[in-house]
């Protein structure tokens, strides 16, 4: 067998040794100047000729003028932002923790942070259309006086968090775009429990909670092409959601309970595999519309779908069935009419 000589293993060593200082010497702060062109995030004159890296701190202090622009794909370490910041396109990456503390503007690409125990928090103006924005592995976002999404996908995945306590409403809708929400993990979390109105984009749209995850909303619900919820470990909390409208809503293992909701109007509901949807107070179910299909359908043991309270239940005529089957449950009340 060979000896390698122990001259050759001591500069091995040293090599890694001296490898690993460069590489923690080249995670360093990089701050922001403006003395490029004193708005683009990519021109270097404004980051003292270096821009950011991957492992970098950014740090852009408060300032006049112009937000600084994001435009195409950026990922550093962390990012303290005291100036306004606008992303048009492109991406932000984000693995440490990090704040926006002067008007935040996200109008087009992706926004992500990821890491256990990172947070990120925009506590000033927030404007939120067009992009989407993802919580990953343990981080939490939060976007605190953000009052309105526009056409914004959101996804927590792992453990991640995406929490927006004040905002009211959310509204979805362009011409075949597909828009998601997704909360997927154990402990993933997509909060939005001031809302007052959420409004999807039909079949174009649709909102799952899995494995775990969480979705808390509120206010009246439409136009989501699917709702659902796809085990009995995950949660969709719809505790004071007031209405459903042209919403598609389904339960496999699961319970969703719509404890303050009164009104169903041209609502599918699907309960399988042990899932329960449950409507103690509503009082009204209605779905008529022109060649359109509907349905309550509950399969397998221990599924069901409660209206105990009704008092009118009006279908689609032709274009309506209600069945259970292989252990299903429906529970309905009031008056019933034009069930095909």
């Amino acid at each position: 067998m060979k000896t390698i000589p122990r001259s050759s293993t001591f500069a091995f060593v040293v090599g890694v040794i001296l490898l690993c200082l460069a590489n923690n010497a080249s995670a360093v702060t990089r701050t922001w100047t403006g003395a490029g062109d004193g708005t683009s995030w990519n021109n270097t004159g404004n980051w003292n000729g270096v821009l950011p890296g991957v492992n970098d701190d950014a740090v852009i202090p408060a300032s006049a003028g112009s937000p600084t622009v994001i435009s195409t794909a950026v990922a550093v370490r962390s990012l303290t932002c005291n100036r306004p910041l606008s992303m048009t396109g492109g991406s932000l990456a984000l693995t440490a923790s990090s704040s926006v503390s002067a008007a935040l503007i996200l109008s087009g690409g992706t926004f992500t942070v990821t890491g256990t125990g990172v947070s990120f928090t925009a506590t000033g103006s927030t404007s939120l259309t067009d992009c989407t924005l993802n919580a990953q592995t343990g981080a939490t976002v939060s976007f605190n006086t953000a009052t309105s999404l526009t056409r914004v996908n959101l996804r927590a995945t792992g453990g991640g968090k995406l929490l927006f306590p004040v905002a009211t409403t959310y509204v979805s809708q362009a011409y075949r775009v597909d828009y998601f929400i997704q909360s997927s993990g154990a402990g993933s979390k997509i909060a939005l429990p001031s809302l007052t109105s959420f409004i999807g984009n039909d079949a174009y749209f649709a909102l799952t909670a899995d494995t775990g995850g969480e979705v808390d909303l509120a206010g009246t619900i439409a136009n989501v092409g699917t709702m659902t919820l796809s085990d009995a470990i995950s949660t969709i909390n719809v505790a004071t959601v007031t209405s459903l409208q042209d919403t598609g809503v389904a339960a496999t293992g699961g319970t969703i309970n719509f404890p303050a909701t009164t009104t169903l109007t041209r609502v599918n509901l699907v309960t399988t595999g042990g899932g329960k949807l449950l409507f103690p107070v509503a009082t009204t179910y209605v779905s008529q519309a022109y060649r359109v299909d509907y349905v309550i359908h509950s399969s397998g043991s221990g599924s069901k779908i409660a209206l105990p309270s009704l008092t009118s239940f009006i279908g689609n005529d032709a274009y309506f069935a209600l069945t259970a089957d292989t252990g299903g449950e429906v529970d309905l009340a009031g008056t019933i009419a034009n069930v095909g």
